[in-house]
């Protein structure tokens, strides 16, 4: 899973031929060139669609701080959660 899906378990961590995801973000800008986003999601991995197992979907949510670079540009620090797991993604991308 990329550092957009799922964060909070790390990439390389769940690894399949089949990837089902979802997540709802929040951005709100704050001050100036300051925002910050929140979010849900849920996702699973799976070789194929039959073997596919609602029980094995992984929970994540968290929280993040972003910084526009320029326009539509940011730089971002997340704090993930997932089942049993957090961790950081720092990244640039375009804003959309």
């Amino acid at each position: 899973m990329s550092s957009n899906r799922m964060r909070g378990y790390y990439s390389g961590r769940y690894i399949d031929n089949n990837i089902a995801s979802a997540q709802i973000e929040l951005r709100q800008h704050i001050f100036r060139r300051l925002g910050c986003a929140a979010w849900l999601g849920a996702g699973s991995v799976f070789p194929t669609i039959k073997e596919f197992d609602v029980a094995k979907i992984l929970p994540n949510y968290g929280l993040g701080l972003r910084f526009e670079i320029k326009h539509n540009m940011n730089a971002r620090v997340d704090f993930g959660f997932g089942k049993e797991t957090c961790g950081f993604v720092f990244g640039s991308s375009a804003a959309f």
